[in-house]
């Protein structure tokens, strides 16, 4: 809801009050965002534009302190005067109007959210996202094309109709629209009157124009903890978290919420899963430690083996693979045996066994006691960390065990830099890269998952490449791009102008008997012609 199109409306209602000042700086200290800074001759304002994938918004800042590892952008911007600021019908783009350029902010969603800086010709300049492919191109507002409610299929259900026709309500305020009236969501346009749907059509377009007269807006919270920001109180979210007619102060705050609570998720399911193979690992050491009884008489067994056979004084049984020897209390003991070792041989083996496990034994003995604690301190860590359920107790709990988790940590970082090459591409899409035929191997077939997406340079050598996402969503077309644009980087193509990349999720590569490290057959795949480039710089690892 931060970039539907009548929260972009509001916001640009509550951003008029910029008209008139001079922008003097824009920085970016975070991935796919940034900070401009204006100055009206006695008050400094900070927008902050955020791009990143469903994190995307813009607001005002109470107070911006620059980090010492930002980076200046638009200098050719600073000193010019902000004119205007301009909205597009149902479209999720701000314009802002300086003396000598544009500045459109891009909602768009995922990887198409942009910044994107234009002379007055609109002729891009610079794009915050994708500068390369856009730099020098003109950038033209994209048609929406809303469809006509009247000229919707009559089969379309009515919560579908009025998110997607020309009202623009939107999944949220639609439901929000047919629960204040009665009216079934999935009901179809064919089940009502001609005169009903005129009046639901009449009601909704009411319903629009009283969610853009509203003064007061929410940060609401369902029942499952999911936090969402409205222009008006809704049922399906009915727990209201903050109420204000600061729009500004609702945007930021519900930013922050959501970008801790990511923060949280990944930090939590990334110690969740150490601490919990820890906790396997060490009961599964004192488990073992506790059935030393078996290995001792196992142990014994062995030692009574050898010296039996050693005591037969039996001629070589060869190619037999049992011998029945009378024990030293004249009980009839069967002895399996090695076919291919004389007697000699197989006692020998059997004292090396006898001698393998006394040393486990000992070992085991002295070291119960530690298994035990281990195991006490890897429980203790596990059942604390399940009763967490937020970033300042997850990071607290992080420096409480900070001996346990940093080896785990540092030790699964270092394996993964030293065998590939890694890029953040976009938020929530990694892209992970061979080092040489060997790990290439490893990248393919142990490290990838079988949805993950995997990428080679199409008829040429080069790095098996894999990309790493929400394995419930499809990457779209320019994360494809990006990343066979890096496998292409990667190959003995990389000062070619355009080259062929082949891909395909993982589930379809194999690896044929006996073919040699970094060879495999592919049973299905696509190709997209790429320019070889590292889309966000160097590698981060």
């Amino acid at each position: 809801m931060l970039i539907h199109y009548f929260t972009l409306l509001k916001i640009a209602e509550s951003l008029q009050k910029l008209k008139g000042s001079k922008i003097i700086e824009v920085y970016s200290q975070d991935k796919d965002s940034s900070v401009l800074t204006f100055y009206n001759g006695s008050e400094i304002f900070n927008l902050k534009y955020s791009g990143l994938a469903n994190f995307e918004c813009i607001f005002l800042l109470d107070s911006a302190k620059k980090k010492a590892n930002a980076i200046n952008l638009l200098q050719n911007i600073y000193g010019e005067t902000l004119i205007n600021i301009e909205t597009f019908e149902n479209n999720r783009i701000l314009k802002f109007e300086f003396s000598y350029s544009h500045i459109y902010f891009l909602f768009f969603g995922k990887s198409k959210n942009n910044l994107i800086y234009t002379n007055k010709k609109d002729i891009i300049l610079f794009a915050l996202n994708d500068n390369k492919s856009l730099q020098g191109t003109k950038f033209e507002v994209p048609s929406i094309g809303l469809k006509n409610f009247f000229e919707l299929p009559k089969e379309t259900e009515i919560i579908k109709a009025l998110s997607n026709c020309e009202i623009n309500l939107g999944k949220y305020y639609s439901k929000e629209f047919l629960l204040r009236n009665n009216i079934i969501p999935t009901q179809s346009i064919a089940e009502f009157s001609e005169a009903e749907i005129s009046k639901i059509y009449a009601d909704a377009k009411e319903f629009k124009n009283s969610i853009l007269k509203n003064d007061t807006f929410y940060i609401l919270e369902n029942n499952d903890n999911k936090i969402l920001f409205s222009l008006i109180a809704l049922h399906d979210y009915s727990k209201i978290r903050y109420e204000s007619s600061d729009l500004n102060y609702l945007i930021h705050r519900t930013y922050s919420i959501r970008l801790s609570q990511h923060k949280f998720n990944s930090l939590y399911t990334r110690l969740f899963q150490i601490s919990k193979n820890n906790l396997d690992r060490s009961l599964k050491r004192l488990n073992d430690s506790k059935n030393i009884e078996k290995v001792k008489n196992l142990s014994n067994q062995y030692k009574n083996y050898g010296e039996l056979l050693i005591s037969t004084m039996l001629p070589n049984q060869n190619g037999k693979d049992e011998i029945e020897v009378i024990d030293y209390e004249g009980n009839t003991v069967i002895v399996p045996l090695d076919k291919k070792l004389n007697i000699i041989e197989n006692a020998n083996k059997y004292f090396n066994k006898y001698k393998d496990l006394r040393r486990k034994i000992e070992m085991s003995d002295n070291q119960q006691q530690d298994f035990e604690l281990r195991y006490i301190e890897a429980n203790e860590i596990f059942d604390e960390l399940q009763k967490i359920s937020n970033l300042k107790d997850l990071n607290l709990h992080l420096k409480k065990y900070n001996h346990f988790y940093k080896k785990f940590m540092e030790t699964k970082d270092k394996e993964i830099s030293e065998k590939f090459r890694k890029f953040e591409i976009d938020s929530g899409w990694t892209v992970y890269v061979g080092k040489n035929s060997e790990n290439n191997d490893e990248l393919t077939f142990r490290f990838a998952k079988p949805q993950d997406y995997w990428f080679h340079i199409r008829g040429a050598s080069g790095s098996h490449t894999v990309l790493k996402g929400n394995q419930n969503i499809t990457p779209p077309k320019d994360i494809i791009k990006k990343a066979a644009s890096i496998a292409a980087y990667y190959s003995s193509q990389r000062n070619a102008k355009y080259v062929p990349v082949a891909f395909t999720q993982r589930k379809y590569v194999r690896k044929p008997k006996g073919a040699n490290p970094g060879a495999v057959s592919v049973s299905k795949e696509e190709v997209v012609m790429v320019e070889p480039g590292l889309p966000k710089g160097e590698p981060i690892e």
